[in-house]
């Protein structure tokens, strides 16, 4: 069973810094890594549409009316990170705008698929640990050790892992059908 230490650790260990326990012991490594874990995790959730993190919802009104241009303010859920991308809900849904929290739109039944806040490690594909322990790393560079260096480095090593880890988890999929629109036929 993965936990949040062993990815932390995994950071850690990559700039050289001694591993922790727990995420609250008294030492510089756990109260800088507790700091900025959940920024982090959510930074690189938001970095690709990982298939462990995706859920759907179907959002109502909030009930208060937008001031001008949309007809109805939808509250997004407390988990929601980003709006995943699909062809099929956008001709569902019809044009809309995510600002401060809600999706205005001109419909009251809003389907939304979106990346979301995942807290449960266990979920997370083993190339996303790396991808999340080696940005963990790269932030912790500097702040323990002040190494510009080493932060460079770490970060290229997240770029590389990060993109391995996008790769095998899109290919996962089926691709999404896109139907030719007018655009596309007229290109024909």
């Amino acid at each position: 069973m993965a936990s949040e230490v062993e990815i932390v650790n995994r950071g850690l260990l990559a700039i050289g810094a001694n591993a922790v326990l727990n995420l609250t012991e008294n030492s510089i490594a756990a109260v800088a890594a507790n700091r900025i874990y959940a920024d982090v995790r959510d930074a690189v959730l938001s970095a690709h549409t990982w298939n462990f993190a995706i859920k759907r919802a179907i959002l109502a009104p909030s009930g208060t009316e937008p001031l001008f241009e949309w007809s109805y303010k939808l509250p997004l859920p407390a988990d929601f990170i980003r709006i995943v991308p699909s062809y099929y809900l956008e001709k569902l849904n019809g044009p809309h705008k995510e600002e401060g929290g809600y999706i205005f739109a001109d419909t009251n039944a809003f389907y939304l698929k979106y990346v979301c806040r995942e807290t449960n490690v266990n979920l997370y594909s083993p190339l996303f640990k790396e991808t999340l322990g080696a940005r963990i790393g790269a932030e912790l560079a500097i702040i323990l050790s002040n190494d510009k260096n080493m932060e460079a480095k770490q970060l290229k090593i997240y770029g590389e892992k990060l993109k391995e880890a996008r790769f095998v988890d899109a290919v996962q999929d089926t691709p999404e059908d896109v139907e030719a629109d007018e655009w596309i036929m007229a290109r024909a």
